[in-house]
């Protein structure tokens, strides 16, 4: 038992701090962030909070100080831009406020830093580590969960696209022939019209759009796109059968 309550009082929660905003990003916006960068983001997190508690353990020689100076810097980080969100909503609070939001996020961070650092005591942080790192504990798993949740789901709805796929696939392919000519998709990412280049680039593209109408391609003037990234554009646009 002495020894669950030793692992229990180490400093978990900085690093858990840092991993929650990020699995709930990604938990809630699964299937439009790939996995690697998840993982990616997920692994600078836990080198940045490792430096930034090793940094402040330099400094003020606790380490439960550090962790806690640590872990009110994740927070505000963590917390500015749903912050600047909600504010930008409001446009009137946005101009009442003295300052920039950035700078106000940032003399609240360091205000919390030196506080903890001059008045706050080793051994009550010592005694709140196990709470905090439960709390933490808990967001984490539990948007964990709903992550593998995702996970299943999404493997479930694939295997079932699969063998629908195999129950209709046809057994004699259509003729490559002039009544059943090759289709060529070509998506042409992030190329903005001819207009938006006029007007925002002062570029005239006109010389390549009368090339592609030359050789029978269709263009259409003043189109927008139904997306403005790339993957669910295509899923839309390949959803057709």
């Amino acid at each position: 038992m002495s020894r669950f309550r030793q692992i229990g009082g180490w400093i978990w929660y900085p690093w858990l701090a840092a991993l929650f905003p990020i699995i709930f990003l990604y938990s809630h916006n699964f299937g439009k962030v790939y996995g690697d960068e998840f993982l990616a983001a997920c692994g600078a997190a836990l080198v940045v909070v490792g430096l930034l508690v090793g940094l402040l353990w330099v400094i003020v020689r606790d380490v439960h100080k550090a962790g806690a100076m640590a872990a009110t810097v994740v927070v505000l980080f963590s917390t500015y831009g749903p912050l600047h969100n909600t504010l930008a909503a409001v446009p009137r609070l946005v101009k009442q406020l003295p300052v920039p939001l950035v700078v106000i996020v940032i003399g609240l961070g360091a205000a919390g830093v030196i506080a903890l650092g001059l008045w706050a005591s080793a051994k009550s942080l010592r005694r709140a580590a196990p709470t905090l790192n439960l709390l933490t504990a808990v967001l984490v798993t539990f948007n964990l969960a709903i992550l593998a949740h995702g996970e299943v789901q999404a493997a479930n709805a694939l295997r079932t696209q699969d063998i629908a796929q195999a129950a209709e696939r046809p057994t004699q392919k259509i003729a490559n022939d002039a009544q059943h000519p090759d289709v060529y998709y070509i998506i042409l990412d992030a190329y903005p019209s001819s207009d938006f280049l006029r007007r925002r680039n002062k570029f005239d593209n006109s010389a390549f759009i009368d090339g592609l109408e030359k050789r029978g391609f269709y263009v259409a003037d003043d189109s927008t796109s139904n997306y403005p990234l790339t993957l669910p554009s295509k899923a839309s646009s390949l959803n057709m059968r």
